[in-house]
């Protein structure tokens, strides 16, 4: 998820729209804001990303633990 979100290195220009699918990119375009670095987007874009990830694994981890045990 690192090497796809172009974290790492910069990717191809084919890749560049798929990047921001990963969580990964959104919590890097967060850092590079905090650092005062450029970044893309709105940080409550960002922001929400991460909190629908989150909720959504939440939400997935108890119906799994609920079912198995």
């Amino acid at each position: 998820m690192i090497y796809l979100s172009g974290i790492m290195f910069p990717l191809p220009k084919s890749m560049e729209a798929s990047a921001v699918i990963w969580p990964a990119y959104h919590l890097d375009q967060l850092a590079f804001r905090a650092l005062g670095a450029p970044s893309q987007g709105s940080a409550l874009v960002h922001v929400a990303v991460l909190a629908g990830v989150t909720v959504l694994a939440t939400a997935l981890s108890v119906r799994r633990l609920a079912r198995v045990g």
